[in-house]
């Protein structure tokens, strides 16, 4: 019986060794993106030989939990296909097409990542580097990335016109390669209107403030 009591017992304090970790790991303060499309700016570029091709989208959801004491955090972010636009409206049409992006079949793109390793750069004005190692999810296909960022924490005074809340700034660049998410050029005489590799620019305000429902 005293035995049996030890093993329970033993197996109690295991369980809550397991929980205080797992709640230990999900510490930090919460941002929400996408609280408004005028705090999102994703632009992307194909420069090809005879055009190029300038995109955006201001649509974009998704969270940022970081611990700033511990100098980590994840985050996972979703920007709708249907929100590119490349300020052609036929072109946008072929953008989410089943030729391209397939907009009906996989109709977002997604960047995830429960590893994020931040660095102070500049303490004094809450400027951090951020290493990510993340999933990239485009055209339904994964693929997984080392990505570095830059992270702000924004002082009360300059974020008066933001809203509510804390508030932190995201900044990133990085390249897309489409065949890497099975994107294939549909027809030579394309190739030279659209690269194969596109480059992204990432900037976007966060908030602690949650969005409302819609």
């Amino acid at each position: 019986m005293r035995s049996a009591l030890t093993v329970a017992l033993i197996g109690i304090v295991a369980a809550g060794a397991v929980v205080g970790g797992a709640a230990a790991q999900e510490s930090g303060t919460l941002f929400h993106f996408g609280t408004h499309t005028k705090h999102t700016n994703i632009a992307f570029v194909s420069e090809a030989e005879i055009e190029t091709i300038h995109g955006t989208t201001n649509e974009m959801s998704g969270t940022f939990l970081v611990s700033f004491d511990e100098l980590k955090g994840k985050t996972n972010l979703t920007i709708p296909v249907a929100g590119l636009r490349t300020g052609i409206e036929t072109r946008d049409e072929h953008l989410r097409s089943d030729t391209w992006l397939d907009a009906a079949n996989h109709p977002d793109i997604t960047l995830t990542s429960s590893d994020i390793a931040l660095t102070v750069k500049d303490a004094d004005r809450g400027i951090y580097t951020a290493k990510l190692k993340g999933k990239l999810t485009i055209h339904g296909v994964t693929k997984e990335r080392d990505l570095d960022a830059t992270v702000v924490r924004l002082p009360q005074a300059a974020t008066k016109g933001l809203g509510e809340g804390e508030w932190v700034k995201v900044t990133s660049r990085f390249d897309v390669k489409l065949a890497d998410h099975d994107v294939k050029i549909p027809a030579p005489q394309v190739a030279p209107k659209v690269s194969e590799v596109w480059s992204v620019s990432f900037s976007a305000f966060a908030t602690t403030t949650a969005p409302r429902e819609r």
